[in-house]
């Protein structure tokens, strides 16, 4: 059985090669007591590509100090968008998302 979904993280506009491992360092740097346990991708051709990050406890401290940090930081060759999405299931994201995918 899947673990309930405490809070997310969506990050997104970074380059399409980045691998979830690198995405899951990148917060970990940044805030290593969040355990993430899902990493969702959505990105089509010519998009913004975006990961939803998911964690097993809700520390919105940290996850939201993580979300700040990020946002607007220029790590490999791009600017990067980040914000908390706080016990918000995969399926409300495009409605809280501001851009399209």
């Amino acid at each position: 059985m899947k673990p309930a979904i405490s809070s997310q993280l969506l990050i997104s506009n970074f380059p399409s090669v980045v691998t979830d491992e690198e995405l899951i360092a990148l917060v970990s740097k940044y805030a290593p007591e969040l355990e993430c346990i899902d990493v969702r991708r959505f990105a089509r051709p010519g998009r913004r590509p975006a990961a939803l990050l998911s964690f097993m406890r809700m520390n919105l401290n940290a996850l939201e100090d993580v979300s700040e940090r990020l946002s607007g930081m220029y790590w490999k060759g791009r600017t990067l968008l980040a914000g908390t999405i706080p016990g918000l299931s995969v399926r409300g994201f495009r409605s809280w998302f501001p851009l399209r995918f």
